[in-house]
């Protein structure tokens, strides 16, 4: 984290997962983020809010997206898809009493954190299409933080080490 990321803007906001139950010999469910919420409830965390079939739906608790200026790249790249997203990382647990196996870890609107988190076997990293207010706020943050200036790759001299050129300075008898 560099200083310029001491200038980070954070939001609250909901989660809400979905647990679907499987029929499988491997497995008997699979969590799965349903949405977030652009505001924390009232209601504690892993409140079971629904159940449709073999869905179970839960607010799992309130989360914070941060946003730092070195990941704006990542967030414009996000902003710019079809549809922007949020991702929403679960850790698996030891089984509770109410048989829930996972976390809530963290949210995140970078797209390159969510690929690089992606990568890990243990944690379930998925989107869910971001709200627009949050896709407002994001875009803000990128137009007050623009992502880093391109580059800029110098031309060598046609000399390749300093000891070709005094080599030929003194040929051409120059001091």
């Amino acid at each position: 984290m560099g200083w310029t990321d001491r200038i980070a803007e954070q939001r609250e906001i909901g989660v809400v997962v979905e647990r679907h139950a499987l029929e499988s010999r491997w497995a008997t469910h699979r969590w799965h983020p349903g949405a977030v919420l652009l505001e924390v409830p009232d209601a504690g965390p892993w409140t079971r809010l629904s159940e449709e079939g073999a869905v179970t739906r839960f607010y799992a608790g309130a989360a914070t997206i941060t946003l730092v200026p070195s990941e704006s790249e990542s967030y414009l790249y996000n902003l710019s898809g079809r549809e922007p997203q949020v991702w929403v990382i679960l850790r698996p647990c030891a089984p509770a009493p109410d048989g829930r196996d996972v976390e809530l870890e963290s949210v995140t609107v970078a797209a390159g954190e969510a690929e690089v988190l992606a990568g890990g076997a243990e944690l379930v990293v998925e989107s869910v299409p971001m709200p627009q207010e949050i896709a407002e706020w994001v875009a803000g943050f990128v137009a007050e933080h623009p992502s880093a200036p391109p580059s800029f790759k110098r031309k060598r001299s046609r000399h390749v080490s300093e000891g070709k050129a005094l080599a030929e300075k003194l040929e051409r008898g120059d001091e």
